[in-house]
């Protein structure tokens, strides 16, 4: 099987079915403030679910963490939230819809099947073909208008450092959104450079 282009095919059909979730969000969550929505996979790329952030949703998690009411103010709730923002597990909509990516999940489990006891290049070069076609998909919900246009499209995973964060954001975001983006991330310029460079290398 490996990722033929039929494989790749069926991939994208799936992910553009699954991706009809980002409307219901959207519906759902309508007065609620959006400032991140992605997809979050696996670090082997073994699944695919939704996640979505809204500001709200954090300033709710922000307040949980430090017990305090919803009508006190203070730094503490505001200095909680910029520390909290881009950890897609925090957010309360995360993977709130990840049973709708259950065809998306079987056609990456019958792909990583498919390459057992295959070379660690092999793997490399599919994981790629993965992250590609999911990137993709994003690109479409991006170019949708669905969402406002200060919204940062990501695709995020669970233990990811904000040097690959930041590089996945670059294929999906304008310049302005990648600037305020960045301020916001703890980045080191030389790794993500050196990322830049040896990212798919084996």
């Amino acid at each position: 099987m490996v990722f033929s282009p039929c494989i790749q095919q069926r991939l994208i059909d799936e992910l553009e079915k699954a991706l009809d979730v980002f409307r219901v969000s959207a519906a759902k969550h309508t007065h609620e403030q959006f400032y991140m929505v992605g997809l979050y996979a696996g670090g082997d790329y073994s699944f695919v679910a939704d996640t979505t952030a809204t500001t709200e949703g954090l300033e709710k998690v922000a307040r949980e963490y430090l017990g305090c009411p919803q009508d006190r103010q203070g730094e503490g709730v505001n200095f909680t939230m910029q520390g909290l923002k881009w950890a897609p597990c925090v957010s309360p909509h995360h993977r709130e819809f990840e049973g709708r990516f259950a065809g998306v999940n079987r056609v990456l489990d019958a792909i990583w099947k498919s390459l057992d006891d295959s070379p660690d290049e092999v793997y490399q070069e599919v994981a790629r073909k993965i992250h590609d076609t999911c990137m993709g998909a994003l690109y479409k919900i991006r170019s949708s208008g669905l969402f406002d246009e200060n919204v940062v499209f990501n695709l995020v995973m669970g233990d990811q450092s904000n040097e690959e964060m930041f590089l996945n954001a670059e294929c999906l975001n304008g310049d302005k959104v990648l600037g305020r983006f960045r301020s916001e991330l703890d980045i080191d310029g030389e790794q993500l450079e050196d990322l830049r460079v040896k990212r798919w290398r084996v």
